[in-house]
């Protein structure tokens, strides 16, 4: 008798009226874990979009600097470093995509990317370091692929 009291009053409530706004605002469980782990991939996105712009930003303080001679090599080497370090996160920016777009489209489960939710936090907070790139992604692609359940 219950659950037909709780059904009758949500059918007789009102699209427009304050519970019916209220009601459409609440979300089912999944959906909201859904939207949660969407939400941190976007920032994690961002956040290495702004390390990237970081960069690109002392490759021209380098560039524009003057050449002095004991520096020049030091400043080369640098340069370097750094255009690697973007291309590394531009590619890691790229496959965060890739599981975005999973995500919106149902293909990859949001226990998935929950999963591997430490160990992105951990490459984006210490990106700078060589060999950590490599390790992160082999095992991303490990839990991507296992199984191709997704």
């Amino acid at each position: 008798m219950e659950k037909f009291k709780a059904c009758e009053k949500e059918m007789k409530t009102k699209a427009f009226s304050k519970e019916g706004l209220i009601a459409s605002a609440k979300l089912d469980p999944k959906a909201q874990a859904k939207q949660e782990v969407t939400d941190w991939v976007q920032i994690q996105v961002e956040a290495l979009l702004l390390q990237v712009e970081q960069s690109e930003a002392e490759i021209e303080s380098l560039h524009g600097g003057g050449k002095k001679r004991g520096k020049a090599n030091s400043t080369v080497g640098r340069l370097e470093e750094l255009e690697h370090l973007n291309e590394r996160r531009k590619w890691h920016i790229s496959r965060l995509e890739i599981i975005l777009r999973l995500l919106d489209n149902g293909s990859m489960a949001t226990e998935r990317v929950q999963e591997l939710k430490e160990d992105v936090n951990y490459f984006v907070e210490s990106n700078t370091v060589r060999g950590i790139s490599f390790m992160f992604w082999c095992l991303l692609m490990f839990f991507l692929n296992a199984g191709r359940g997704f």
